[in-house]
């Protein structure tokens, strides 16, 4: 599919795809009897969209950059080490807000606030990874414009 279909479409259908799984995921999270299709959706979802997402990434960034290679899969790379960065902290923020510690004496009153405010952090997440998808794939351009601009600048 790399290659044959444009990386503005990839990234849409990928952002499509996972943004749905993790709104499907957030209703199945807090009833104890779907944990087992909460995490199979979850961790397959989560890691089977991603790794598309990386590959489309990194390939457009080397067809589009031929000449700095390093450079762009840098770019890349450290995009998404950061997006994890923020979402573990954004993840923190909407489950645990009053930033509770955990004790065995507390760990009830935790749960039960986690159950209740975790699918709520699934939903937001895919909202903001949908709305990040399609504004990324706005930002792609054609291999022909970078080329002219690079012809143009020297």
């Amino acid at each position: 599919m790399i290659g044959r279909v444009h990386p503005q479409v990839q990234i849409l259908f990928g952002t499509l795809i996972f943004s749905v799984l993790l709104v499907v995921c957030s209703f199945l999270a807090p009833i104890p009897s779907n944990f087992l299709v909460f995490t199979a959706l979850y961790g397959s979802g989560f890691g089977l969209t991603n790794g598309f997402l990386y590959i489309v990434a990194l390939h457009h960034s080397f067809s589009t950059y031929p000449t700095k290679p390093a450079l762009t899969s840098g770019l890349v790379i450290s995009g998404f080490s950061l997006g994890a960065l923020i979402y573990t902290k954004v993840a923190n923020v909407v489950v645990n807000p009053s930033n509770l510690p955990i004790s065995p004496q507390e760990a009830v009153a935790i749960r039960e606030l986690s159950l209740t405010t975790f699918p709520l952090m699934l939903r937001i997440v895919a909202m903001a990874l949908g709305l990040q998808g399609i504004l990324a794939s706005f930002m792609i351009r054609d291999k022909t414009d970078v080329e002219e601009e690079e012809k143009n600048d020297n």
